[in-house]
């Protein structure tokens, strides 16, 4: 093989790689483009930490799971089905989703994203039910310390949130389902990287009854 088709083989074996999203997942630094458009990207791509299959369902694209009495924040018993992204988060990193709550009725009822190391590191992004209101929150739990660094009254029952990780850094944005601007929750920034994977929760519903969260057009590039 000569220089010249070495080189236009090497171009289009690249661009075949390409279009089928192989490169980002084989290169370091990057994490490979997901979503839960299908319920095959759903039992490939993410896995379930404590599931119960009787509160969960997923359809057209759309993920319900039934807001869980326990939680990750505080010491509470831990929440059932948290949906963990199988791939760790490597340099620049972004996932977002519109997350919603179907009918709350408890105080503090919640459902969003995680930056996810365990049930004591993490960084979690929500849409919450405070006394017949909803809000965005924005918080981190590391060890033994913990804080909220944004708490905004949206009057939305249901809000695009998202989060953008480089390196140490963790951005929380939302806005409004429909609007293409986004507003910025909070920034933080930790001692050194973040480790951990995406991942989507729900927390404080109630014990007895079954209510509702929703989670659409789930993506993580």
């Amino acid at each position: 093989m000569t220089m010249r088709n070495h080189t236009q083989f090497v171009r289009q074996t690249a661009a075949v790689l390409l279009a089928f999203g192989l490169i980002t997942s084989l290169l370091p630094g990057f994490l490979a483009a997901q979503d839960l458009s299908t319920r095959e990207s759903l039992d490939k791509d993410w896995e379930w930490v404590r599931e119960e299959p009787q509160e969960w369902q997923w359809k057209d694209g759309v993920l319900r799971l039934r807001t869980q009495p326990g939680g990750v924040w505080g010491p509470t018993e831990p929440a059932k089905n948290v949906l963990v992204s199988k791939s760790a988060i490597k340099g620049k990193s972004s996932v977002e989703a519109l997350i919603g709550l179907e009918d709350p009725v408890r105080k503090w009822e919640q459902a969003g994203l995680l930056v996810y190391g365990d049930d004591d590191h993490f960084v979690k992004l929500i849409v919450e039910f405070i006394d017949g209101k909803f809000y965005v929150v924005m918080a981190w739990e590391l060890g033994k310390q913990s804080k909220v660094v944004a708490k905004v009254e949206t009057g939305l029952q249901e809000a695009w949130l998202r989060y953008e990780v480089d390196g140490n850094k963790v951005r929380g944005l939302w806005r409004k389902h429909g609007d293409s601007q986004w507003t910025e929750a909070a920034v933080c920034e930790f001692p050194e990287d973040l480790k951990g994977r995406f991942a989507i929760f729900t927390q404080t519903g109630p014990e007895k009854e079954m209510r509702w969260a929703t989670a659409k057009g789930v993506k993580v590039e």
